[in-house]
């Protein structure tokens, strides 16, 4: 059996100095460990104490080892419980401490974020992204969009540009949840509700679903510890695990899920 084809915790080792960087796949070891490849013989690998090992003794001088096997919906719990009593923070290559949102807690050095600013000044902009940059500026794109509702979304402001120039709009949902979506969204009727709302009719509409013993008692003794962790940590809901999250992830409703967290069903597990 081969288990590159298999997702898990892995780690890429440093075969001179011994150093590791640990990380999780739900795609396969292979894939991933592909994807480290590309990016570092790029030179734009995210992890810079790597890159800048990976350009001092080149890929010769690296080893990528399978560190434990797991299930695809698993990953994310071993990757930080490896995190947490694995990794050595003084020696070893990984540097956000969280395995969901790995940036939670750092801040951006004023060198780095003279090398952002510096990477986008001098770049032309079109005429079009030149016009629309200029009626942002002068509030009358935001006065247009501002006030409508999409299904269940009334745009209350303007958040930003994305990737092809692509205007974010902030929306609040009728149940009182805040997010951000996208223009283009928003009017083709892709997107009517917040993702809350949108994780809880995935789950009623698979509400047949049933899960098994094995699936409940990790749900019980693996995520909600995680939960517990991530509540009051003052993150956004997008980088935190929420029961919410854990209902999409099985294909139940989200009640269901916070039934079982709360021991008031599936309580003899």
């Amino acid at each position: 059996m081969n288990h590159m084809d298999k997702a898990g915790v892995y780690c890429i080792e440093n075969k001179v100095n011994g150093k590791r960087y640990y990380g999780s796949t739900t795609q396969s070891f292979r894939t991933r460990w592909t994807q480290h490849k590309v990016k570092l013989k790029r030179g734009n690998h995210y992890n810079q104490h790597l890159q800048a090992s990976w350009n001092k003794y080149g890929g010769i001088g690296f080893l990528f080892k399978v560190f434990l096997i797991t299930e695809p919906l698993e990953t994310i719990f071993y990757e930080q419980y490896t995190l947490d009593s694995i990794v050595k923070w003084d020696y070893d290559y990984n540097i956000g401490r969280d395995a969901i949102a790995p940036m939670m807690g750092r801040r951006l050095t004023d060198k780095t974020r003279n090398k952002i600013s510096a990477s986008h000044k001098g770049k032309a902009k079109s005429e079009e992204h030149q016009i629309n940059i200029n009626l942002s500026l002068k509030g009358k794109a935001l006065v247009k969009e501002i006030g409508n509702r999409y299904g269940n979304l009334i745009v209350t402001g303007f958040s930003h540009r994305g990737l092809y120039n692509r205007a974010f709009w902030f929306c609040q949902c009728d149940c009182g949840q805040e997010t951000i979506e996208s223009g283009t969204q928003l009017r083709t009727g892709k997107v009517t509700e917040c993702r809350m709302c949108m994780s809880i009719n995935i789950g009623e509409k698979n509400g047949q679903t049933s899960l098994s013993n094995q699936q409940v008692q990790f749900i019980k003794y693996k995520w909600l510890p995680i939960v517990k962790k991530h509540r009051g940590n003052g993150s956004s809901w997008k980088k935190k695990m929420t029961g919410r999250k854990i209902a999409l992830l099985y294909g139940v409703s989200g009640s269901a899920i916070s039934a079982i967290l709360n021991g008031r069903t599936w309580s003899h597990i």
